[in-house]
């Protein structure tokens, strides 16, 4: 396996030991509704309503526990799982979807879960819903450039080689490559909570 691939592996938050926050009631309440491009209003407000929803279906689980779920464009679940992100072969899944996740330390996209994004050919929008409510989405739009993209982030990787020794480095590094990502036809778009 290539570098690249073993990164995609290996490489999660749990990593670079970021805590996992319990998810509460006030966690759930704090879920936004964010404005993607991909869905309209009554898509946008369903997908808060899942965002949701996925906090309610992991919040019994050992605290740390991963959900992941696929939505169809309707906003109709395909499936959803426990365990770690992609869990699911997303290639089997052949109708456009959303791809959406829990981090439990409630921080941003992984590098991990962009590469694997980017190799979802019928994936379109991307996210994670930290336990403490705070939202994460990356989206695809027409003017994709998906190589150039995928050079931004070895590039990124390559200028900051410290970015797996401590979280404030991994956080630096992921908030540079969120930064570009408009110039490779991606939207991005957090609601973080407050404190996070």
């Amino acid at each position: 396996a290539s570098g690249v691939d073993k990164q995609k592996k290996y490489a999660t938050l749990k990593d670079i030991k970021l805590a996992s926050i319990p998810i509460t009631k006030d966690s759930i309440s704090n879920v936004k509704m964010v404005d993607t491009i991909t869905l309209d209003k009554r898509g946008n407000l369903l997908l808060q309503r899942a965002h949701k929803n996925l906090l309610r279906f992991i919040r019994k689980e050992p605290l740390g526990t991963e959900a992941i779920a696929y939505y169809d464009l309707g906003m109709n679940m395909i499936v959803r799982n426990v365990g770690q992100m992609f869990c699911v072969d997303s290639q089997n899944i052949t109708t456009p979807h959303i791809i959406m996740h829990n981090h439990p330390s409630g921080y941003m996209l992984t590098d991990t879960d962009i590469i694997s994004f980017l190799k979802d050919t019928n994936g379109f929008v991307l996210s994670a819903v930290g336990n403490d409510g705070s939202i994460y989405v990356l989206e695809k739009t027409a003017s994709l450039d998906l190589t150039g993209f995928v050079n931004s982030i070895a590039k990124v990787r390559s200028n900051n080689p410290q970015y797996m020794s401590a979280p404030e480095f991994y956080i630096e590094y992921m908030n540079e490559i969120l930064k570009g990502a408009g110039s490779y036809g991606f939207n991005y778009i957090e609601s973080r909570v407050k404190g996070t």
